[in-house]
């Protein structure tokens, strides 16, 4: 019943992910993962599966799932870091990584996994505040992995008001500014935005 006006099945998903059974040629070659090279294609098939017309889902329904789920992650994660147990039992592991020789786009993938879970729960709820389409969804998260990647890679790309590697850098040296998730408007709206230097960004 979430699920509105879905075009692409689940064999259309699977077929469109499909990983070839790897051959002798393909292990020399480094594509045993079906990774060819040909990112296009896949990002085009992808595309392809996206709704359109009438099942389209609408501004409104982006909007509002985004909100919903930049205020869960902002609050999931400050909590990670407030509630003394949180961070030392589950939040803890990623922030290992907090110097600039030690941040990296694999520091994104380090975490406890249920901190990973909790992080990831506003997605999930959302889903149940706001109908969207599966592929929507599905394209929405492979952003979300992108982007986990590109705040840890210490390259600030001066984005605002995305939440780029500079600001998330700030988060890392220091643990009580930053905690939001694709955007700076929770940290900016609950008083605890800093922004990297050159910023035209005020800090709260």
């Amino acid at each position: 019943p979430l699920l509105h006006g879905v075009n692409a099945t689940e064999s259309d998903f699977v077929e469109a992910f499909a990983v070839p059974t790897p051959t002798g040629d393909s292990m020399a070659n480094g594509t045993a993962l079906g990774v060819t090279g040909d990112l296009s294609s896949l990002v085009a098939r992808l595309i392809s599966m996206l709704p359109f017309g009438e099942d389209a889902d609408t501004e409104l329904q982006v909007i509002e799932k985004q909100a919903s789920v930049e205020f869960g992650v902002y609050w999931m994660h400050r909590k990670l870091h407030e509630i003394k147990l949180g961070y030392k039992y589950l939040h803890a592991t990623h922030h290992q990584y907090n110097k600039n020789n030690t941040l990296s786009p694999y520091a994104g993938l380090a975490f406890n996994p249920i901190d990973g879970i909790l992080q990831a729960a506003p997605y999930m709820w959302t889903l149940y505040l706001v109908p969207f389409h599966f592929m929507t969804q599905e394209v929405l998260l492979f952003g979300t992995a992108v982007w986990t990647t590109s705040i840890h890679d210490c390259v600030d790309a001066g984005c605002e008001p995305i939440m780029g590697a500079g600001y998330h850098e700030i988060h890392h040296t220091d643990y009580k500014f930053n905690y939001g998730h694709y955007t700076i408007f929770m940290d900016k709206w609950f008083g605890t935005l800093r922004p990297p230097p050159g910023s035209k960004v005020k800090a709260q």
